[in-house]
């Protein structure tokens, strides 16, 4: 019988905006075990100076979890005491369990994870969303790609259980264990969650609400080179240059990535879509939430995914997606989303024609959603992740 779970909260304790996909996950899974199993957990934070893992409190994770956020990145109410790591650093004990949801890359950290585990038979779990920089590393620099491919290795001699976000990851990983001739960890499935847990939380910002009296297409999603806003940009131009000038107005809801320069400023400066496009690079979940109610219709024509939430959450408020039929999105709903190339801007185009003039045909496409589109719960995909983690655990001392 093992001592227990230490789960690493690094992520979201340093973490000083709204929740991320990863940093959801892990916020959600922490909710999830205080709420459910608290006396069988701990927390920890890494110091990526000293390389060493420290204890935090269940009160001052509660506090994390409680936090509130502008979409600015202020604080909107100062839930968090002035604890910071400190103290004698964590000595992990025979049999203890470890989790790390954030896919963390820091190679001393995973050196350290691995004498733990031959010294003291520290059992890891860890989690993989996917391969993109590896998959495509000219959309990224080249340090990128080499620390995902050494996190990928370290994986394989760490992790006792990998949890992989969609069948498409967990395929990449094999092929790329493959590839390398190393043994694939054991590895499992979970479905992410589509809620905006913090939608209700504040009300959305006056030029969200006035969307509501407009008609128009979203797409979520952080401003950069893979999920490329770069086709959406061209369907117009290519609208246009057929005469084709009624398309509703796009709206881009994401923060500015990187590799878009060139982009943004052709959105600013191009006099054929000024006023076509609004990019709001600062929405909080109660402006997505309410941008989702509010639209025609969502589009998603990212090159590459290892999940994709933003299509799980349009269908899960009922609004039909275009969708890329590229990597793991046509797992999400298949049936139900239009899945479209990435790279065809003449069918994006044709498309969001299509659908924007012909409300019959949108109408019943929403109407499937609705009744067939189930929606999956954080809490679902937390129980999933904690049940494989916390399996046959024994409480660590002291912990309630």
């Amino acid at each position: 019988m093992s001592a227990g779970l230490w789960i690493d909260v690094t992520a979201s304790f340093n973490w000083r905006r709204a929740p991320s996909g990863i940093t959801r996950v892990e916020q959600e899974c922490c909710r999830w075990v205080l709420e459910h199993a608290p006396e069988a957990v701990r927390f920890c934070v890494y110091d990526t100076e000293a390389h060493v893992w420290h204890a935090m409190p269940h009160d001052e994770a509660r506090a994390v979890l409680a936090r509130r956020y502008s979409p600015l990145g202020e604080a909107i109410e100062q839930t968090v005491s002035a604890w910071r790591p400190g103290g004698a650093p964590i000595r992990f004990g025979p049999g203890e369990r470890y989790l790390c949801l954030s896919a963390d890359q820091t190679p001393e950290r995973w050196a350290a994870l691995y004498a733990a585990k031959r010294d003291q038979g520290l059992r890891v779990f860890g989690i993989l969303y996917d391969l993109i920089p590896i998959l495509f590393p000219h959309f990224y620099w080249k340090h990128i790609e080499q620390g995902t491919a050494r996190y990928m290795t370290d994986l394989a001699w760490v992790a006792e259980h990998v949890v992989c976000i969609s069948e498409r990851t967990r395929r990449d990983a094999l092929e790329f264990y493959r590839d390398i001739g190393m043994a694939a960890p054991a590895m499992s499935l979970v479905r992410l969650g589509d809620e905006l847990p913090g939608a209700s939380q504040v009300e959305p910002a006056p030029q969200v609400q006035a969307l509501a009296r407009e008609r128009y297409i979203l797409t979520v999603g952080t401003l950069e080179i893979r999920k490329n806003h770069e086709t959406l940009y061209r369907a117009l131009l290519d609208l246009r240059a057929r005469g084709r000038h009624d398309l509703p107005l796009l709206v881009f809801a994401g923060m500015r990535g990187w590799r878009v320069d060139d982009l943004l400023t052709s959105l600013e400066q191009d006099p054929q879509v000024r006023g076509r496009i609004m990019i709001l690079p600062h929405a909080s979940d109660a402006d997505i939430a309410h941008l989702y109610q509010h639209c025609l219709f969502t589009v998603f024509p990212s090159i590459y995914e290892g999940w994709g939430l933003p299509v799980a959450e349009s269908l899960a408020y009922g609004k039909l997606c275009l969708a890329s039929s590229a990597g793991s999105v046509p797992e999400i709903a298949p049936g139900l989303t239009e899945d479209i190339d990435p790279y065809d801007v003449r069918a994006w185009a044709d498309r969001m024609l299509a659908y924007s003039r012909d409300e019959a045909l949108l109408r019943a496409r929403e109407a499937r959603v609705a009744a067939e589109y189930r929606i999956t719960r954080w809490r679902e995909t937390a129980h999933r992740i904690m049940a494989r983690a916390l399996a046959d655990a024994a409480p660590p001392p002291g912990q309630g």
